[in-house]
């Protein structure tokens, strides 16, 4: 694969500003193919497949061709959220704002009870993570106050 120095240059601009998203790789493999790197090096060294490495270059020649860069880089996988559709995963956390639950268990029961949606436990933790949820301790406290100190 060759590109012309526009290209790279596009690319080059591109590849810093995507560090840590989506996009990088794909970014850095053409450029990886334009400087004649073999492809079982790149793949060894990014943790792809040969078949990974083939696709991108061969949807950037398709896509690129009158689409531009941009159209490119949007051919990335969407995210899968699970099993429940946004109107479902909008009451969920309706529902996990409202009463305190200990553990995932209970939001288990009541995701079965209204969606008929079933997640494991750990399922369950990563969903609730990519919605923005963290875990959080409770803290025991005693049941009855601590009487008064006599004062004399």
């Amino acid at each position: 694969m060759t590109l012309s120095e526009s290209e790279r240059a596009q690319l080059r601009a591109l590849q810093k500003q995507r560090r840590d998203e989506a996009g990088y790789v794909k970014v850095t493999v053409l450029l990886l193919l334009d400087k004649d790197r073999p492809v079982a090096s790149i793949t060894e060294d990014l943790g792809l497949d040969d078949a990974t490495v083939y696709r991108y270059a061969g949807s950037y020649q398709t896509q690129t061709q009158g689409l531009g860069l941009g159209k490119y880089l949007l051919t990335d996988q969407a995210r899968y959220w699970g099993l429940l559709t946004s109107a479902q995963l909008t009451h969920l956390c309706q529902e996990v704002n409202r009463p305190l639950y200990l553990d995932y268990k209970g939001i288990q029961a009541w995701l079965w009870e209204t969606c008929q949606g079933r997640y494991s436990v750990s399922g369950l933790t990563d969903l609730l993570h990519r919605l923005g949820f963290s875990d959080k301790l409770t803290t025991a406290l005693p049941t009855k106050p601590t009487p008064p100190k006599p004062s004399f």
